[in-house]
């Protein structure tokens, strides 16, 4: 029976030591000191399980040292002379703390990152950006170039594209959401992508042509959505397949381009056209992360669209001696659209702390045009042609349209602010 006692006795004796050598103090050097558990450790980190389960990933360039148990042992007393000396008093150190007993609070609380580790990040994340954007949209020299071929076989279209168009830089905007849970990524978004454009249209059959000159915005919208797996993921890298799908419209609108016939006619052109194509995306995208601080992120995807475009435009003018009569000649078109292309990006972001990051980024979209089907119906002459010439008209003019279908190119440069809402863990840096 005294050798049993003395047998739980030990076995009691040994079960607090281990315990005790288990637990570990953590001494950060803005001076704050957290106990816990240490149940991952790398070359540049630490995850410390706190006694309420809680966990932290600590980098080690913020930790001034660890110890073994609740604290360091108290400093011995130095004898000089008769008197005994205190060591200075140290920091205080924060009890083991329970679920019943929280640590109290000792100073600012400690800035911390979202991990973005595709093996270990969850969460919601919300971005906006505005840059410069250039569009370089195929609407309008489409249109001038079935009229000039036309024209090279009949007399009753009266304009064809001599300058232009050319693009002049404006602005881009983009926002969106992604949500990420360790390999798996979901996001969706929209962008704008604007610019300036002018051209120079002359007036064909005359000695002294009539000519409409001007400039007009052109504007690309999109949405988009799409799905990745990170099939290659490690903790600074990660490699992934993207499929989704893109919706675009292209819009032209010119309401002030000038006509004149100089000592005959005076006038205005209105243009506008609208664009719509939607389709699928796959794509490949790679990002380099370095800690929860620096992202390197590029993606290039490939573009199937198919949709519809129409177009208007109305030749507006008076003879500049009397008698005063306003014409209007209009000519309207409807068009039957696919296209193929890419789009890619390349985005540098820096993660700042509560969630914040700040990037640049620049995307490009292009893509090639294949002509379907149209319906041309041009009236841009004094007399409208019979239902009978029409329809020629309109089968020649298809024709034309399959030879002159060209590319419609954007891009954008932006920089930008990101919001994470974290679900997973977070890191102290």
């Amino acid at each position: 029976m005294k050798i049993r006692s003395i047998l739980i006795f030990l076995c009691t004796l040994f079960f607090v030591f281990v315990t005790n050598l288990e637990a570990k103090t953590v001494f950060l050097r803005d001076g704050k000191v957290l106990e816990g558990e240490i149940i991952t450790q790398t070359a540049t980190y630490i995850d410390l399980e706190l006694p309420n389960s809680e966990v932290l990933r600590i980098q080690k360039k913020s930790i001034l040292k660890i110890s073994f148990g609740k604290s360091d042992p108290p400093k011995p007393k130095v004898i000089v002379g008769q008197k005994e000396e205190i060591p200075k008093e140290q920091d205080p150190i924060i009890p083991a703390t329970t679920e019943n007993n929280p640590p109290p609070n000792t100073g600012p609380k400690l800035p911390t990152r979202v991990v973005r580790d595709p093996l270990e990040r969850h969460f919601l994340e919300f971005y906006v950006g505005e840059g410069s954007g250039n569009l370089s949209s195929h609407t309008v020299g489409f249109f001038y170039k079935v009229q000039s071929l036309k024209n090279t076989i009949a007399t009753d279209i009266p304009f064809v594209l001599t300058t232009g168009p050319n693009h002049t830089s404006k602005g881009s905007t983009s926002g969106g959401a992604a949500y990420k849970y360790k390999r798996f990524n979901m996001e969706a978004g929209g962008f704008s992508i604007r610019t300036s454009s002018s051209s120079q249209n002359v007036g064909g059959g005359t000695a002294n042509p009539p000519v409409v000159t001007g400039s007009y915005p052109e504007e690309l919208r999109g949405a988009s959505a799409k799905v990745s797996y990170s099939f290659i993921a490690k903790p600074n890298y990660e490699f992934y397949p993207t499929l989704g799908y893109l919706q675009i419209w292209n819009k032209t609108r010119d309401d002030n381009s000038a006509l004149v016939q100089v000592g005959n006619l005076a006038g205005k052109s209105t243009f506008h056209a609208l664009e719509n194509l939607k389709g699928m995306t796959i794509g490949l995208g790679f990002a380099y992360h370095f800690g929860s601080k620096w992202e390197i992120k590029t993606e290039v995807e490939s573009i199937s669209l198919k949709g519809s475009q129409s177009i208007r435009q109305d030749l507006i003018f008076s003879p500049v001696t009397p008698p005063y009569m306003l014409t209007d000649l209009p000519s309207t078109d409807s068009i039957k659209w696919k296209a193929k292309g890419y789009n890619a990006s390349f985005k540098v972001t820096y993660f700042w702390k509560m969630g914040l990051g700040f990037w640049i980024g620049i995307e490009t979209y292009r893509w090639k045009y294949e002509f379907q089907k149209g319906d041309f119906v041009t009236y841009q002459v004094a007399t409208p042609p019979s239902p009978q010439q029409a329809l020629m008209d309109s089968i020649s003019q298809n024709i034309y349209a399959s030879h002159t279908a060209s590319n419609t190119k954007a891009t954008s440069i932006q920089i930008g602010l990101s919001k994470a809402i974290n679900f997973g863990p977070e890191e102290i840096f």
